[in-house]
């Protein structure tokens, strides 16, 4: 009787093991969407290990949303009105508790209009570094496997490092950056006013090979990055230095100047969010070899107005205005096989005539 029992045992063990997984799984299909999709460019979903290409209207039980390209984005609305916009490199999980909403920030830009929330149940958004616990308020959050910055437009959000558990409340026009350091005072500053000018900082590249220049001059080289995927699932593999951030205000007078060495003219990428912040569209130029001549050392400027700039293709109808939004990220974009350093980039005012 004891080997009847020994050798059935692991049998049974097994298949209650398998009748549990599969009860888990269909409880996590019976749980209802928390999400809708308003857009999406190059995002991916996975929901119950089944990874899905996101499209406008689609809705969403808890999961993780994942966007591979520095071009990529996805604007996300909770039942309440919530919402969230994810641009490039992201990776974030959703879902929803006793407690109420839960986001978890592995990488990548963040913004959110977070709609009142119950008392006592703050949406909270959780990064290797802190965790952000917002009632009310529009934010925006960069995460980074080592630090986490938030910055406060509207409401007061609270932050918590993870590294020593100290915590700070941020009002608006404010931001806070929690580490993995915990030697110093969790501190507050006043968030650096929105300006129509921006020029490359070290402090703003997210992807590229950094080079020493002439004297204090700075070059930055291409890097590979995954662009988007074809039919097939294979990936599409370009080459490119970004930059992200609040990095300007954009006007009609807007207008980008970038100083490039290659032997292809590049592709400059923005992306951009409403004052609000929502989405504003992704916006990309071409530009053309004989638009500059190259110098003594084969180095180009070119200057584009920014009406020159065109929304990308799939966002073509959707009205997207770029001289009324706000600049959050610029990629610089050549095919994959080429070499392409950049000494300079930035967002100028044209003086009216």
């Amino acid at each position: 009787t004891a080997m009847r029992a020994s050798r059935w045992g692991i049998p049974l063990a097994t298949a209650a093991m398998i009748c549990l997984g599969l009860f888990v799984v269909l409880q996590s299909k019976q749980e209802k969407p928390i999400l809708t999709v308003e857009i999406a460019e190059g995002a991916e979903f996975r929901e119950d290990n089944e990874l899905v290409t996101l499209k406008s209207g689609d809705r969403l039980r808890p999961g993780t949303l994942f966007i591979e390209s520095p071009s990529g984005a996805a604007e996300l609305r909770f039942r309440d009105g919530t919402l969230v916009t994810l641009t490039g490199d992201s990776e974030v999980d959703f879902a929803m508790t006793s407690r109420g909403k839960v986001l978890r920030s592995r990488s990548g830009r963040l913004t959110a209009n977070v709609a009142p929330q119950p008392d006592g149940k703050p949406m909270r958004i959780l990064t290797p570094t802190a965790e952000v616990e917002v009632m009310g308020t529009i934010l925006s959050l960069d995460t980074a496997s080592d630090a986490t910055h938030l910055t406060v437009a509207e409401g007061l959000v609270r932050l918590r490092r993870l590294a020593d558990g100290m915590a700070v409340e941020v009002p608006a026009q404010h931001q806070s950056l929690a580490t993995l350091i915990s030697s110093s005072d969790l501190s507050i500053q006043k968030a650096e006013e929105l300006q129509d000018k921006w020029t490359m900082r070290p402090q703003d590249v997210t992807k590229a090979r950094k080079f020493d220049g002439r004297g204090s001059e700075t070059i930055y080289g291409s890097v590979p990055y995954v662009a988007g995927r074809r039919p097939d699932g294979t990936k599409i593999v370009r080459s490119g230095i970004s930059f992200n951030g609040n990095l300007a205000r954009m006007s009609p007078e807007s207008q980008i100047r970038v100083r490039f060495r290659s032997e292809f003219g590049p592709t400059l990428f923005l992306s951009t969010v409403r004052k609000n912040g929502s989405f504003g569209g992704n916006f990309e130029y071409n530009i053309h070899r004989d638009e500059a001549s190259p110098d003594s050392q084969l180095w180009q400027e070119v200057v584009v107005p920014i009406g020159k700039f065109n929304v990308v293709r799939r966002m073509a109808h959707q009205g997207f205005e770029l001289e009324k939004n706000v600049l959050v990220k610029v990629l610089v974009s050549v095919p994959e096989h080429l070499d392409f350093e950049l000494a300079g980039i930035s967002v100028e005012t044209k003086e009216r005539e």
